[in-house]
């Protein structure tokens, strides 16, 4: 999360000069993967990143493509293939 944060911080289209943070019209988003710990997510909301995890992205792609199944979900319940 810090690094990210620097990152942003220091790149001059995202600073906010006078208080040496990121700009407040700016909302830092992190993808994720499956998973994250859970200080991971309190440290992200002080700072103001939010974080999504991959799942929830693919759920809520194929709630807005109205898609009944993801290609993932598909493959997971196929199982293994010898």
């Amino acid at each position: 999360m810090d690094e990210f944060y620097q990152k942003i911080i220091n790149e001059p289209e995202f600073r906010n000069w006078s208080t040496g943070g990121h700009k407040s019209n700016l909302i830092p988003v992190i993808l994720a993967g499956k998973t994250a710990e859970s200080s991971a997510f309190q440290k992200a909301s002080r700072m103001g990143i939010r974080i999504v995890l991959h799942t929830s992205m693919e759920d809520c792609l194929e709630r807005l493509l109205g898609q009944r199944e993801t290609f993932h979900k598909i493959v997971s319940r196929a199982g293994p293939r010898l």
